[in-house]
């Protein structure tokens, strides 16, 4: 793929990020409170990505794949789907899946962008180092998610904690889904690593 449709691919799902967050401010589905935590979140994602971009580009000459801002795009627009559509309250299953959806999401895109630092040098890191670098990356955030959580509770009345067992499951779900993807990825590089030695 050529570095042109790279960058187009990339703002893509930039422009779907950008059109979800009106859709999060000004749709009523939710608490005004609440609604105003999906699309701070919405924000968070986006600044990151962007930070993330122009650094690399600009400081290591490197251009991240666009699936990186496509995986984190899909867990932001999973988790706005269960509050427009109320799933978090009728499906009882949706909050688990939605948190393994963006953690995986979150996991991918880490790896990803420490896999590319590796491939050209920029630093060095062994298979398993760079996967254990990911999921301890992932988890942190998660974890720092659910402080958010936490934290917007007690200063509003988001009501995002919904009972004493919320949080640790949410954790569990969000370890479960960066293993998954952690260990998937990490077999594919040491694989595809093999299969060029051998040749």
């Amino acid at each position: 793929m050529s570095a042109k449709t790279n960058k187009i691919l990339f703002f893509v799902g930039i422009f779907s990020l950008l059109v979800l967050l009106p859709l999060e401010i000004f749709l009523d589905y939710d608490t005004t409170t609440r609604q105003l935590a999906l699309a701070l979140t919405n924000v968070e994602v986006l600044l990151i990505i962007l930070i993330f971009y122009w650094y690399y580009k600009a400081r290591q000459n490197i251009v991240l794949p666009f699936y990186v801002v496509w995986s984190v795009s899909l867990g932001v627009w999973f988790d706005a789907a269960g509050n427009f559509a109320n799933l978090y309250h009728s499906v009882l299953w949706w909050d688990d899946l939605a948190h393994m959806v963006g953690s995986a999401a979150c996991a991918l895109a880490i790896f990803i962008i420490l896999y590319e630092l590796n491939r050209q040098g920029k630093i060095r890191l062994g298979i398993f180092s760079l996967s254990l670098f990911s999921l301890s990356v992932t988890v942190f955030a998660s974890a720092m998610y659910e402080v958010s959580e936490f934290l917007g509770d007690l200063i509003s009345e988001s009501q995002r904690v919904v009972d004493k067992f919320d949080t640790p499951s949410d954790l569990m779900w969000n370890t479960i889904a960066a293993l998954t993807v952690v260990l998937f990825s990490g077999l594919v590089v040491y694989y595809k690593a093999r299969r060029l030695n051998d040749k």
